[in-house]
């Protein structure tokens, strides 16, 4: 031994160092800084690591020579150099995982050096001179410390750079099958005795294996180093699946060699050493090894045969029950393997009780678990006699398979590798979380096998779980893992499908029963393996509407202990059940899941836990959003905005980087914070001075600039900021946006003011307004000398006003806050208006708003034509539910916005969302109205119900019948014009209403009611319309009643009103009216081909004012006015569904009857108010119908911006390619060359509706125009009206690619209307003058203006055209004008 401790380490006096020495000496080592164990980084690899290779190297030479077993004397010190040798391998281990790269190029010789010593300790062993378990540890740890310093090469310095250090992996797998290559010489070796070097080391080093005995146990210890290394490297079995596999081979070849009838304790220990190694193989690659380890295991067991009696075997005995257990779970044990031993076996079951118990456990397992074509090989295997009666269960278990009958088995044949992989995973949990059910999947079909694993698994779960280790634990949770993947098909891999089987409840209950227990057992593997597998289940877990959802609030509060946890991995997998429970809250249709309160304890953790904490809730946040709606998604990004501010720059960073990549889901950052625009704006706006990082960083994010940001989004935040007199942040974001505070409230002082009178407090709006005041009094010149804020809210009284009466909508309603609000409005305001008389609840309020209306339903008109902003269907629901509230508020007096509002329902009703509110408005309105203003409206209100009535939903259509059943049940009050009202007959819902209605009102004759239907077809309303043919079309194909109405000479006078209806309708233009005008052309069809000799189609009555008007008198030119409000805009006013069509109208409407005189005073109450007679007698030439529909306009102030947009080329058809542009490009032409006067202001209210879509207006008055432009004698505007009408003819006789037929054959009939027009004017003039009606010059003159253009247009050129349009009759009344000619 003193030989030993001498040969590497000599003092200065050449004496061999003591063993105290030496261990001084190592001990000094092992307390270098460097090599501390409080020390967590390694030393670089630099030039000065050599030493430490040289100490390395030095320490194993000493443990390579450690003294062999020769005599007594030398175990006298054995203990002392023992423990040398352990300090020796604790210094090695240290200095390999302190210092990089310090084995470079020496890993060969650290190893080999160390297995000498391995082989000197198998010596003693063998020798028997030195007990096992005095031996053991030591040699565990020498192969511990190869195992390690091959790991340290292969995994931590595989990507280092430096010289020797990069090549760690290929140096690793070369040693490596070195070793085993030595190790297989040895195995299939039967030599006395060896000598063993690997070649680089062949001269200096040499391993001396004296017997047999000793190359196997020396191949033992390499295979375990071997697998030893392999258990750290699972994560790179792609690199080392080679090694992993001779590994194997080598071990399998060890145990068929291992000594069946020597009784030695050695030889048993080398046989439990073995056996050790391959479960552990197997369960590294459990297919692999299985195949090869299942006969050698046999042949173990078939040994066993002759040593029946040994009782100090019995321990190999358990082991190889262990060994048989795992190998029955491997996916690739097949028939094939037992076969392959079938004379072993048998005799193995016919042999000594205790080894027949371990291969009849083994069959019963294999038997319950194998596919059914094995199951009659099976049972030739058991048939021996006599027959054990350990067999009776083998039996029994093939006999009941083999006899059950599933009408569809479960398919488990492995096809591709995904189906591979589930019956990978299925097998998996029939040896572990399944392993007592003896149910097997092929005895039942899909669905019932589930259940029962489920009601299985529920069972397990009911029990007590506190004697369940560690790993038993970790174990579960992985098959829990993998378990919902069972119940669906394997060919099904999306990774959001769910399974038909519900899982919530069981995997609730499996985690608590897992994570009940004390820390050391609970650990963090197993926390976070049973969070991940309850984080699957909830993905899996099946949607059933029905099924009472569990308690969130109380889940997450248990939850909490994961998310809170102070173990990283454990709170990420906490954040995967947030993640899957988010995900199941959400496919809850019918909201019961509530997603929100998710995210609310999410936004909980990160305003009150620690920053540990915050950031694992933030990166589970950011999975959230992920998977989350985009409906849904705003909820998540606020709350990761808020985290912007935060002081702590990792959390900043974590939260930036969340953001950025759920901003790939939309179109750009700002999109998806634009979403939650107003939370996000007034969150960084409060915080600008006390945290400028997050507005720093939201405008770092959104990519604008703060001043851009703000001014984006005022709105959103100054009315709290002035609310709340924060004049600090205010000043802030002045000074960002280089502007002041008063400028900032003058921009919006809407929003403001809406904000302050909204508030509860009247002490606190007081305060706001003083502080409104004094900033306005301080930085506005306009306002430094006004006696307060009335200038300011009288500037927006309507917006302020609409925006008030939109918190009517909130659910539950804000009344008495809004009517506090309006009140205060009217305060501030200035109003005085008078409300006595009044019988409201609130007078001064229903005084104020009936004044108001006006204004405010077109400010609510425009909110839900999103002309302020894009509004949400949840935002236009409310302003739906604010107009009913105020429609009941005002009552009946809501009929001066009637028109308007009709209109904007028209187009919300189509709406996917607003039709109910749209229709709970209609009823209101049917309530509130009264039946004299309500009845214009039935034959809308009934069109659109049945033209619409299959995109209603059930509580939809329900309203709907309400609304006709209201009109049937007061059909007294609507007698008048029931006559309107669409067929209901169609709608079976309905049936019920029409039978009720036609009890009143009885069924007319077929003549009448065709007359009927053909006022109905020329409503202007396209719904009116539209139904009115489908009725006629319906009439018409019954033959039998409508062909006597067309037979004999002369055909009843109804058909030729229906014939003029259609073909008036037929001509109109517009995408509103396509599908109309296809519903005409199906009808006329049907009708067919009329004789018109048959039939007579009546004139329009003869209006002097239809072809003539004196521009010249007032009082002419006021009546003309009067007569274009009553043929031409009343009619069409409260008809339209064109919203912004119906405010142009408004406008023309309000101008025309300011021109003719007609003011409020007319429908006054006061009678101190006075109007001519004159004015009087004309008002009271329009219907009343007419007076109300107008009589709102008589006080509204709408106005229009912009000028009119003449064109600077003519003729202008050839550069247009619509018909109606060019109808809007001509008549802005010849409204641009209207001068003043009289005519200026009866045609110039017209410009507003040139860009409209509805041309039907400017096609009336376009004659009227071209005479007045002929009437100034401009020869150069008599040549473009010219040049106009003749490109229009020319092109009728060419092909144009440029215009379409339908648009030429519209463009000739406009120009032959107009030459129609022409010459009625020329008639009507020549009567008046002849009668002298009219004196002077000025008539003679324009007609000869208008005779000079009707007579420079060809005749024959107008022939020809009027032959290609077919109007035969114009061709020929132009070919006799051009012979007289």
């Amino acid at each position: 031994m003193s030989q030993w401790l001498g040969t590497q380490h000599s003092t200065d006096s050449g004496k061999a160092p003591s063993a105290s020495e030496l261990i001084t000496n190592v001990r000094q080592l092992l307390e270098q800084p460097q090599l501390m164990l409080e020390s967590k980084s390694r030393v670089p690899f630099t030039e000065n690591t050599k030493q430490y290779t040289e100490i390395v190297l030095s320490l194993s030479d000493m443990l390579s020579q450690f003294p062999r077993c020769q005599g007594t004397s030398v175990r006298q010190d054995l203990d002392q150099n023992l423990i040398l040798a352990d300090l020796s391998l604790e210094a090695v281990e240290r200095v390999c995982k302190r210092m990089e790269g310090v084995l470079a190029s020496q890993e060969t010789r650290l190893v080999w050096r160390l297995l000498t010593c391995v082989s000197v300790l198998d010596d003693w062993e063998l020798k028997g001179s030195m007990s096992f378990d005095h031996l053991n540890p030591l040699r565990y740890r020498l192969l511990q410390t190869i195992a390690n310093a091959f790991r340290i090469r292969a995994i931590d310095e595989s990507f280092i750079t430096g010289k020797g250090i990069e090549e760690g992996l290929t140096t690793v797998q070369q040693c490596l099958n070195e070793l085993l290559d030595a190790a297989q010489g040895y195995i299939s070796s039967h030599a006395d005795s060896s000598v063993i070097a690997p070649n680089a080391l062949a001269s200096t080093t040499a391993i001396n294996l004296p017997t047999p005995p000793h190359g196997r146990v020396f191949a033992a210890s390499i295979l375990q180093s071997s697998i030893l290394f392999l258990q750290d490297c699972v994560h790179l079995s792609f690199v080392f699946g080679p090694i992993l596999h001779r590994t194997i081979i080598l071990c399998a070849s060890l145990g068929a060699g291992l000594p069946g009838q020597e009784i030695g304790l050695f030889a048993q220990r080398q046989s439990a050493h073995v056996l050790e190694m391959m479960e552990s193989l197997l369960r590294l690659a459990p297919d692999s090894a299985a195949a090869y380890f299942h006969p050698a295991l046999l042949r173990i067991l078939s040994d066993r045969l002759n040593t029946p009696f040994d009782t100090s075997r019995e321990s190999i005995d358990l082991q190889l029950s262990r060994l048989f257990d795992v190998i029955w779970s491997s996916s690739v044990v097949n028939f094939d393997a037992l076969g392959a031993s079938y004379t072993t076996i048998q005799a193995i079951l016919a042999s000594d009780i205790k080894l027949r118990n371990i291969l009849t456990m083994y069959l019963a397992r294999y038997s319950a678990k194998c596919p059914k074509a094995l199951l009659p090989d099976l049972l030739s295997l058991c048939d021996i006699e006599p027959k054990p009666a350990e067999l009776e269960r083998v039996l029994e278990i093939i006999h009941d398979r083999m006899t059950t009958r599933v009408a569809e088995p479960m398919e488990l044949d492995q096809g591709t590798n995904m189906i591979g992989r589930h019956v990978e995973s299925h097998r998996r949990l029939q040896n572990g979380l399944l392993k007592d059910l003896a149910i097997q999947p092929e005895d039942l079909d899909f669905t019932r096998w589930r259940n029962t694993v489920i009601q299985y698994a529920s069972e397990l779960f009911s029990k007590d779980f506190s004697d369940k280790s560690t790993g038993d634990r970790l174990e579960i949770a992985k098959d829990l893992l993998i378990l919902p993947r069972q119940f669906l098909p394997a060919e099904d891999t999306k990774p959001n499908s769910r399974t038909t089987f519900p899982l919530l409840t069981l995997y609730t209950t499996a985690t608590s029963r897992l994570l009940e227990g004390p820390p050391e057992v609970v650990t963090n593997a197993v926390r976070r393996c049973v969070y991940l597998a309850l984080a699957e289940g909830i993905q899996k877990h099946c949607i059933s509407p029905g099924q009472n959802f569990l308690d969130l609030e109380k889940f997450l509060r248990a939850l909490d202990k994961g998310l809170e946890h102070k173990n990283r991995p454990v709170r990420l997998a906490a954040g995967q059940v947030i993640v899957a429970l988010y995900e199941l809250t959400e496919a809850y249709e019918d909201g019961s899941g509530e997603p929100r309160i998710i995210i609310q304890h999410l936004e909980y953790l990160l305003q009150r836990r620690p920053a540990h904490i915050k950031e694992t809730s933030i990166l589970t946040l950011g999975l959230v959003g992920e998977i989350a709606s985009l409906d849904s998604i705003s909820s998540i990004v606020f709350p990761l905005i808020r985290v912007l501010g935060d002081p702590n720059s990792v959390l900043r960073a974590t939260s930036f980087a969340q953001l950025l990549n759920l901003s790939k889901r939309d179109k750009s950052p700002y999109s998806l914070v634009a979403r939650n625009i107003a939370s996000v704006s007034h969150h960084a706006a409060i915080n600008c001075v006390k945290q400028p990082l997050l507005l720093r960083e939201l405008c770092r994010f959104v990519s604008y600039s703060p001043s851009s940001l703000f001014s984006q989004t005022l709105p959103h935040f100054l009315p709290q900021l002035v609310g709340r007199c924060r004049g600090d942040e205010l000043e802030a974001i002045s000074r960002l946006m280089g502007t002041n505070v008063a400028a900032l409230i003058l921009e919006n002082p809407a929003e403001v003011f809406e904000h302050l009178f909204l508030m509860d407090s009247t002490s606190d709006m007081t305060r706001a307004i003083s502080f409104v005041t004094r900033i306005c009094k301080e930085q506005s010149e306009a306002l430094s000398r006004s006696p307060g804020i009335i200038p300011i809210v009288k500037s927006k009284l309507n917006a302020l006003l609409g925006k008030i009466i939109i918190h009517l909508g909130e659910e539950p309603p804000m009344q008495s806050q809004v009517l506090k609000a309006i009140q205060r409005v009217q305060q501030f305001s200035g109003d005085l208006s008078d409300a006595t008389g009044s019988s409201n609840e609130h007078p001064a309020v229903h005084a104020f708003l009936q004044q108001n209306i006006t204004g405010v339903i077109t400010y609510l008109n425009n909110e839900l034509q999103e002309a302020h902003g894009k509004l949400s269907l949840t935002e236009k629901c409310r302003v739906m539910r604010a107009l009913i509230e105020i429609v009941g508020f005002i009552g009946d007096t809501i009929a001066v916005v009637s028109p308007q509002l009709f209109a904007m329902m028209q187009n919300t009703i189509r709406i996917d969302g607003l039709a109910g509110p749209t229709l709970k408005l209609w009823l209101a309105l049917a309530k509130g109205l009264r039946p004299l203003d309500f009845s214009p409206y039935l034959a809308l209100t009934s069109a659109i119900t049945v033209k619409l009535w299959n995109l209603f939903d059930i509580p939809t259509g329900k309203i709907a019948h309400q609304i006709l059943r209201y009109i049937a049940d007061n059909a007294r009050d609507f007698q008048h014009h029931l006559k309107d009202l669409a067929a209901l007959d169609t709608v079976g819902e309905l049936r019920d209403v029409h039978a009720h209605l036609r009890q009143l009102v009885p069924e007319p004759l077929l003549s009448q009611r065709l007359i009927q239907l053909s006022t109905r077809i020329m409503d202007l309303n396209v719904y009116v319309s539209h139904m009115a043919i489908l009725e006629t079309t319906r009439i018409v194909s019954d033959q039998r009643s409508f062909l006597p109405l067309v037979a004999g000479d002369s055909f009843d006078p109804a058909v030729g009103s229906l014939i003029k209806a259609l073909q008036s309708v037929a001509g109109r233009e517009g995408e509103i009216y396509d599908e109309t005008r296809l519903a005409t052309f199906e009808c006329l069809g049907i009708i067919g081909a009329a004789d018109p000799d048959r039939f007579t189609i009546s004139n329009d009555s003869s209006n002097l004012m239809s072809a003539f008007c004196d521009f010249s008198d007032e009082t002419a030119s006021q009546e003309f006015a009067a007569y274009l409000i009553v043929e031409v805009l009343a009619p069409i006013f409260p008809k339209t569904s064109d919203i912004r069509f119906q405010k142009l109208l408004a406008f023309t409407l309000q101008e025309l009857l300011s021109f003719c005189g007609f003011s409020n005073a007319l429908i006054s109450q006061d009678p101190s108010i006075s109007v001519s007679v004159k004015v009087r007698k004309r008002w009271m030439t329009l219907d009343s119908d007419v007076q109300a529909m107008v009589a709102p306009l008589l006080r509204s102030k709408y106005m229009i911006e912009g000028s009119i947009d003449m064109p600077s080329y003519h003729p202008i058809y050839p550069s247009v390619q619509t018909y109606k542009e060019w109808i809007q490009k001509f008549t802005s032409y010849l409204v641009g060359r209207v001068e003043g006067g009289f005519a200026g202001s009866v045609f110039r209210p017209f410009r507003a509706l040139l860009g409209s879509d509805d041309v039907q207006v400017l096609l009336f008055i376009l004659p009227y125009l071209v005479v007045d432009l002929l009437n100034g004698g401009n020869l150069t505007d008599i040549n473009h009206v010219r040049e106009e009408i003749i490109s229009v003819l020319k092109d009728q006789l060419q092909v144009s690619p440029k215009h379409s037929n339908e648009m030429k054959g519209l463009c000739a009939q406009t120009i032959f209307q107009l030459m129609d027009h022409l010459n009625k004017y020329l008639r009507v003039t020549s009567v008046l003058v002849q009668g002298k009606k009219y004196k002077g010059t000025s008539l003679q003159n324009s007609r000869q203006h208008v005779e000079t253009l009707a007579t420079r247009i060809d005749h024959d050129l107008v022939a020809q055209a009027a032959v290609k349009c077919k109007q035969y009759a114009r061709a020929l009344m132009s070919l006799e004008q051009q012979v007289l000619k």
